[in-house]
């Protein structure tokens, strides 16, 4: 059994993939001190364009890039190929339908912020894609296990945002927040966050690339981080939140 893809090294890839891991490590960092500027949900700025346009478009962008340039491959696809697509796709798929039908938006987002991240999110489904014109040659039990994990990670990502939404209560251009306590809520404030991250970690041991694995551990640090930012604003703003509840991690983190 192949655990890991590796590329090609050569001086290029080097370089390309040391800058990657500088950004992979560095973003979470910067996003737990506020320092990405990513204004949306409870951060969100005062101005902007309508947050369910703004978060559809940072969504659908990625989808086209990874659909465009899974083109060379897609053609006459292998079966983990094919699968790898679709999982790909339906990520992005899945979280343009809950824009649309499930989260409750009462203020705007602001351009840069859905620059940023639609940006963020098409850097990794281009890279996904064009790794992906290698693959594993049949399915094994360790690509059972990454779509095991996906699966279960989109379906309680999907639970815990919807019941994010039905807490939430919006009275003209203000957003009411209340203290969520079903699902795994009473253990830590970011479940949605630890399910996306399930996912991602499937995705990742389906696709086996070196850069796949990266991609998972940059998704780590963004939402690690913004779990914790989360999580300081809960208490921040709620006298009664729960000081045992923890942030992304049950029972430690």
């Amino acid at each position: 059994m192949n655990f890991m893809i590796w590329p090609q090294w050569d001086p290029g890839t080097v370089i390309g993939y040391s800058l990657f891991a500088i950004l992979c490590l560095s973003f979470g960092f910067l996003e737990q001190r506020g320092l990405l500027l990513l204004n949306y949900s409870r951060f969100r700025k005062t101005s902007g364009i309508s947050s369910r346009t703004g978060m559809f478009i940072l969504y659908f962008v990625p989808i086209v890039v990874y659909a465009l340039f899974s083109r060379s491959h897609m053609d006459a696809p292998t079966l983990v190929q094919s699968l790898l697509f679709w999982a790909i796709v339906g990520h992005f798929a899945k979280r343009c339908l809950e824009v649309l039908f499930v989260h409750k938006y009462s203020g705007p987002i602001d351009l840069p912020t859905v620059a940023q991240i639609a940006m963020a999110y098409s850097l990794a489904t281009f890279l996904l894609a064009r790794l992906h014109t290698v693959t594993i040659a049949t399915i094994d039990p360790l690509f059972i296990v990454g779509g095991a994990l996906f699966i279960f990670g989109e379906f309680f990502n999907f639970y815990h945002h919807k019941l994010l939404a039905d807490l939430r209560q919006v009275e003209g251009q203000e957003q009411k927040y209340a203290i969520p306590s079903r699902g795994l809520f009473p253990l830590i404030t970011a479940p949605h966050y630890l399910m996306e991250l399930c996912a991602w970690l499937g995705i990742a041991l389906m696709s086996r690339h070196l850069g796949a694995y990266m991609i998972f551990i940059w998704t780590c640090g963004y939402l690690f981080g913004r779990a914790l930012r989360t999580h300081q604003w809960y208490h921040q703003n709620f006298a009664n939140y729960p000081r045992e509840r923890k942030a992304i991690v049950p029972f430690a983190l």
